[in-house]
């Protein structure tokens, strides 16, 4: 409270510095209007005030957050309020950097202290300066931020005199946030029902407090580690265990559950958590392995132990580009044919006699070869001396015969001219006898 009275001054002797100082301004052009920076939220958004009226304005290229801070005086091209495409300057140390105005909006901004942020409802307990308390139901934008307002201050814009709902809306700068107003009741000792969030037109005051509260006025506040529930304030731990269960606990911001448990899918209730293996972590009650690990059999292994048992103990592996396994040989191997292991290359000594014996099995195998071509060869030279000899047979037989032949032919022709003689002789012997015989008649 104290910050925010040395900021309101501050801002305040701005202002007067401000109005006392614009004709000395060395503006050129005459409707350039000096304007005190209240805050800077977002990426491109400024709240500002002329001292007389606040402004929310959106500002586009040329300029950044950087630019500006809370109490800085910038200068804008308008005769009254800014307006879309008025020029911005913003006079720095070392230079000067221009910007438009790509969007204003006037706003009637008041400071209001939140009381209590209402659970499950979209309602909250404001308190202005003069300690009257409102109940205010708020609508879309704000609802996810409310609960790290509780005890702070917020600003709304009440548009008119004062905060009724018509038109009001609420602005939560340090988060960017807005939300619309929908609707607000002025809270007094007639409408506080004491159950500590649900306020009831008809009840009246509870003077005497539940244990765990503090009177304030005529209101009861749940103490410090205490939330309203019913007509009781109980801790904010039982209040989880009201919503989730057992096995929750909470403090003022959140519900958490037990060691060894976890929130269900829906979020409603906390059950017995899964324990994941050693190198992996556990995000939305799964386990994912840690970096540099694979899932294997509900263990996270490294990729080269993944690959080890695939492949044998002559590989490494690493991560591949589908999250898998990429495997590779060691050092001084090779896949096998069917790329199912790793063997060992062979040396070049080794490779050596390897050449070395495949040379000499060549060599023996040739001679081997060999002595089977000249065994076949005699074999042959064999075949072709036994019909060289079969022929010679033949031949010689056949001349046999041819000659048998031939002597049996002159034999027959010897005989035949025998024969002749002796049938010559014969008649010669005849013939001789018949003239000796007829000579010796004479």
């Amino acid at each position: 409270m104290k910050e925010k009275i040395i900021n309101n001054k501050f801002l305040f002797l701005n202002l007067i510095l401000l109005i006392l100082f614009v004709p000395i301004i060395s503006i050129e052009a005459s409707n350039y209007k000096a304007f005190l920076v209240e805050k800077v939220f977002g990426y491109n958004k400024l709240l500002v005030t002329d001292g007389f009226s606040q402004y929310i304005i959106s500002y586009g290229f040329g300029c950044s957050s950087l630019d500006f801070y809370e109490g800085k005086t910038i200068w804008i091209d308008t005769y009254f309020s800014p307006g879309f495409y008025d020029t911005i300057i913003v006079e720095g140390i070392f230079d000067t950097k221009t910007c438009t105005v790509s969007d204003s909006e006037e706003v009637n901004l008041k400071q209001y202290f939140v009381v209590s942020v209402i659970d499950n409802k979209d309602e909250i307990i404001v308190e202005d300066k003069y300690g009257d308390k409102y109940l205010v139901e708020y609508g879309i934008g704000c609802g996810l931020s409310f609960w790290r307002y509780e005890g702070k201050y917020i600003d709304i814009d009440i548009g008119g005199s004062f905060l009724d709902g018509i038109g009001d809306r609420i602005y939560l700068f340090d988060s960017d946030n807005n939300c619309k107003v929908w609707d607000v009741e002025e809270l007094s000792s007639e409408n506080w029902g004491g159950d500590f969030g649900d306020w009831q037109g008809s009840s009246t005051i509870t003077k005497k407090c539940p244990e765990n509260s503090t009177l304030i006025g005529d209101k009861c506040f749940c103490e410090e580690g205490y939330v309203a529930s019913g007509n009781s304030c109980i801790t904010h731990t039982q209040n989880c265990q009201n919503q989730y269960g057992l096995h929750s606990y909470g403090d003022k911001n959140y519900c958490y559950c037990k060691s060894d448990y976890e929130w269900n899918s829906s979020k409603t209730a906390c059950i017995k958590g899964i324990t994941c293996p050693a190198n992996s972590t556990k995000i939305d009650n799964s386990c994912i392995c840690d970096e540099g690990y694979i899932m294997q059999n509900d263990k996270c292994i490294i990729y080269t132990e993944d690959c080890i048992q695939h492949f044998g103990e002559n590989v490494y592996g690493i991560k591949g580009s589908d999250g898998n396994s990429s495997c590779y040989c060691k050092e001084g191997y090779e896949w096998n044919t069917s790329q199912t292991a790793c063997i060992k290359i062979e040396t070049p000594e080794k490779e050596e006699e390897i050449i070395k014996l495949t040379q000499e099995k060549q060599i023996q195998q040739n001679q081997q070869e060999e002595q089977e071509y000249q065994e076949q060869q005699n074999q042959e030279d064999q075949k072709e001396e036994l019909v060289e000899t079969s022929e010679a047979e033949k031949q010689i037989g056949n001349e046999a015969q041819k000659q048998a032949q031939e002597l049996q032919e002159q034999k027959q022709k010897q005989e035949k001219k025998e024969g002749i003689s002796t049938f010559l002789a014969s008649i010669f012997t005849t013939v001789k006898n018949f003239f000796y015989r007829l000579f010796s008649w004479f």
